[in-house]
Order: C-alpha cells, then sequence, then structure tokens
C-alpha cells in the first residue's frame, strides 16, 4: 500500500512539474527574428523585435551585445551588395564587412555606420534584398566577432591600397586585399 501511495505521489508531482513547464512562455529565438526581418526588409517589425530581445536581455541580465536592427538590416544590405557573391568565403564576407565596422571605430571616418556606408557606397539600390548568408555575416559582427586587426579599414579589389593585412583569391583568381589605414599613429 505505501508503494502504491508513493508511486502515485510521484506521479502526480511529475505531472505538476511537466504542467509547470508547460505554462513557462519560451524565449523566443530573436536572432531568427531579426534575420527574418532583415531578409523580408521588414524594419517595424524588426525594430520591434530588436527592442524585445533588449528588454529580455536587460530582465535577464544577460551581457548579450545589443544588435540595432537598423544596422543589421544596412550591413546585410552592403554584404550582400559587395560580398554576396557565392564564390567568396565566409571569412570573405566577414572580412568586407569588418572593415565597415572598424571604419565606424576609426578617427578618420564617420561615428555611424549608416554615414560610413554612404561614404563607400553612396547608393544603395532601394529595392535590394539581404542574401541569407549576408545576413548571418552581419549578425555575427554586430555580436562582436573580429577576424581582422582594427586598422584594417581598406577593402580593394585587383590591387593592394596600403600595408596588407590579409589577402583572399575566389574561385575564379579574383584578388581582394584587406590593408591597413595609411595613418597608423592615429590608433592607440
Amino acid at each position: 500500500m505505501k508503494k502504491l501511495l508513493f508511486t502515485l505521489t510521484l506521479l502526480a508531482l511529475l505531472g505538476f512539474l511537466s504542467g509547470c513547464a508547460w505554462l513557462e512562455k519560451p524565449t523566443p529565438d530573436y536572432r531568427a527574428l531579426l534575420l527574418d526581418c532583415a531578409l523580408r526588409g521588414d524594419t517595424e517589425a524588426g525594430r520591434a523585435a530588436a527592442r524585445a530581445r533588449d528588454a529580455s536581455l536587460a530582465e535577464n541580465g544577460s551581457s548579450d551585445v545589443r544588435v540595432d536592427f537598423d544596422d543589421l538590416l544596412q550591413l546585410s544590405r552592403y554584404l550582400t551588395l559587395r560580398a554576396g557573391d557565392e564564390r567568396l568565403s565566409d571569412e570573405q564576407r566577414l572580412c568586407t564587412g569588418e572593415v565597415l565596422l572598424n571604419r565606424v571605430a576609426s578617427p578618420e571616418f564617420p561615428d555611424t555606420l549608416a554615414e560610413v556606408i554612404a561614404q563607400a557606397e553612396p547608393a544603395l539600390p532601394a529595392d535590394l534584398r539581404s542574401d541569407r548568408r549576408c545576413a548571418e555575416a552581419a549578425w555575427e559582427l554586430l555580436s562582436g566577432r573580429r577576424l581582422l586587426d582594427s586598422r584594417v579599414v581598406w577593402r580593394s579589389v585587383g590591387r593592394p591600397h596600403g600595408a596588407v593585412y590579409a589577402t583572399f583569391c575566389d574561385r575564379y583568381c579574383r584578388v581582394t586585399y584587406f590593408c591597413l589605414t595609411d595613418y597608423p599613429e592615429l590608433y592607440g
């Protein structure tokens, strides 16, 4: 009788605990939501998802980096235009975006990603949709991933611009150079 009572109590407790777990609202996959909004070009939904993610990070005391949706959208669109070719490696795509982020942090260039992109590519096509690989690369970069030295502020195809830090060759032997600043004394 004690064994039966123990088993019933245990089953009731397990049922209660599984019911409690079922009632908990799962945390949304904000990364997937933000990437999906970037791919669709849905600025309003993307900004709302970024605000919800930021609130969730603050509520949980997370040290994860906040990602601005407008930066994610602009960087992913720029990468689609300049590094979206399937012949390029993921590393080259990341380096292409990192040059822009290095410029934002540099005293030589404007202070916002929007201004740096406008300087590098004055007219992004209005109907340009982000490529998934490029949106994912933009997310990684805005989340803090880095492959280059912070003084690498130039990307050039065919001919290097200054001191070469890294070189990539695509499947058709087109060479892209990632080069250091011409003013290293500005970097501490």
